[in-house]
């Protein structure tokens, strides 16, 4: 039993150099979006969550859920939102440009080039991992101006998950335009 127990410290003290010695290099946030874009490339769909931040699962899982309910009942079960994130994305086609960490370090933006187009995407630190906060991504989408016309033929060549941070401001903004006409249609009469 004694030698069992001084095999059992040796295999655990190296389980703990070893951990120690892979924590060496703190990940950044462009190293958690390269490993993002990397498992779209591959199409990894555990490796594509795992770079999402939790509330960006969350969120994305309850979108699917909604437009399922308008989906033939046979391809419902068969609907992979991020198997889709996959199918619209050119390897290759993302190029990171910077990254610019905040304050306290948790939060961060990487300004990357899509064809040809500088975007951004906020990144935050969560469980230690650097990910990609797709609720922030659609949350700053829904509160941009929305695209030129020349800009908005160009959106159907964005991969999916552009499109999804869109859709958000497409539905906000009819509510906000039928708001005024109903106070204002009153005060004329």
């Amino acid at each position: 039993m004694n030698r069992t127990m001084k095999g059992l410290v040796v295999v655990v003290g190296l389980v703990a150099v070893a951990a120690v010695g892979c924590k060496g290099k703190t990940a950044t946030p462009k190293d958690g979006f390269a490993a993002w874009v990397a498992a779209i490339e591959k199409c990894d769909v555990e490796a594509i969550k795992a770079g999402l931040t939790k509330p960006s699962v969350e969120r994305l899982d309850a979108m699917v859920a909604q437009f399922s309910q308008f989906m033939p009942p046979e391809k419902q079960k068969d609907f992979d939102l991020y198997k889709e994130i996959c199918k619209g994305f050119q390897p290759g086609s993302v190029k990171f440009v910077s990254e610019k960490l905040d304050d306290n370090g948790t939060t961060a933006l990487i300004t990357y080039s899509k064809d040809g187009r500088e975007l951004e995407a906020p990144m935050r630190l969560e469980e230690g991992v650097w990910r990609l906060d797709m609720v922030g991504m659609m949350t700053r989408a829904a509160t941009m101006q929305p695209p030129a016309p020349a800009e908005a033929q160009e959106a159907p060549a964005e991969a999916p998950a552009a499109a999804v941070e869109e859709a958000p401001a497409a539905e906000a903004a009819p509510a906000q335009e039928e708001a005024p006409a109903k106070e204002e249609a009153p005060a004329q009469e």
